[in-house]
Formats: C-alpha cells, structure tokens, sequence
C-alpha cells in the first residue's frame, strides 16, 4: 500500500487497470470512469 501512496494518479490509474490480479477490478476503474464521463454530460 505504501508503493501505490507513493504514485501520482496517472501511475496509480495504470497500476489499477493493468497490473491488479484481478480481472474485474482492473475494468472496474475504466467502467466507473467511462460511466461518470457520461453522467457529467448529461448522457445518463
């Protein structure tokens, strides 16, 4: 845990979806981020 605080938001972005053992958290990120572009705009 102590290795991630340590990282800017870019480095713990890629971190998350493309170094997380778990599949599903890895695209949790990506949906959450996706969804929430939406929402912002008005699309949802």
């Amino acid at each position: 845990m102590n290795e991630l605080n340590s990282l800017n938001p870019t480095q713990v972005y890629d971190a998350l979806t493309t170094q997380h053992p778990k599949g599903e958290a890895r695209r949790y990120l990506q949906k959450v981020l996706y969804f929430q572009k939406d929402f912002s705009e008005g699309n949802i």
